[in-house]
């Protein structure tokens, strides 16, 4: 955030004004700032990742990476676009999908030809009109999940949804690599199916 520019701080709080001061004196390369800044801001950032990436260690990493990004480039936040902890709790979930996505592109092409298919379902867009298309989607995947068998379903769950290999979902399961690419290759036919059908 520039100190060139005047911002209209009379629609936060005082605790918001107190970290929207932290966040200019941090741009100054205040390292105190930074200290308090996360003092008053890490519990939230950790609960959203952790809530996102189920291995803490990656949580716990991906929190870091966010305050170091915070050091390095707090002046892109702009007071006029968002409060303080909407900001970062908005780049927290930006950089967990990214692991997640980033993740994903471990699969083999038999996964990786339908990651097209979940990837419209989740996106760092926030504004009302994207979640409220988020949240009817997500409605239809899981509506089209439950018609699965259980294996079908476990197998995507884990690929689409915990980043894990064929080979891992294979060691996971309890059953033969190949048994494990015909759930998946089933299940994403189901799947299809499904959503393609029209609303009645």
């Amino acid at each position: 955030m520039s100190s060139n520019q005047n911002y209209d701080l009379a629609k936060f709080s005082e605790k918001d004004k107190e970290l929207i001061g932290f966040l200019f004196q941090i741009s100054n390369n205040n390292q105190n700032a930074l200290n308090e800044f996360y003092n008053l801001t890490n519990g939230l950032v950790f609960g959203l990742a952790l809530k996102m990436l189920p291995v803490r260690e990656e949580a716990e990493e991906l929190v870091m990476d966010i305050y170091t990004y915070v050091w390095e480039n707090s002046e892109k936040y702009n007071p006029d676009r968002s409060a303080p902890i909407t900001w970062l709790l908005l780049l927290t979930r930006s950089r967990c999908i990214d692991r997640i996505r980033s993740k994903s592109k471990r699969f083999s092409t038999e996964f990786t030809k339908d990651e097209g298919f979940f990837s419209s379902v989740e996106s760092s867009e926030t504004g009302p009109e994207q979640i409220s298309d988020q949240a009817e989607k997500r409605k239809i995947i899981n509506s089209a999940l439950s018609e699965l068998s259980d294996n079908q379903r476990r197998t995507i769950e884990l690929a689409y949804f915990q980043g894990y290999t064929q080979s891992e979902i294979a060691d996971e399961l309890g059953h033969p690599l190949g048994t494990i690419k015909s759930w998946a290759r089933l299940g994403m036919i189901k799947l299809r199916d499904v959503v393609k059908e029209p609303n009645t």
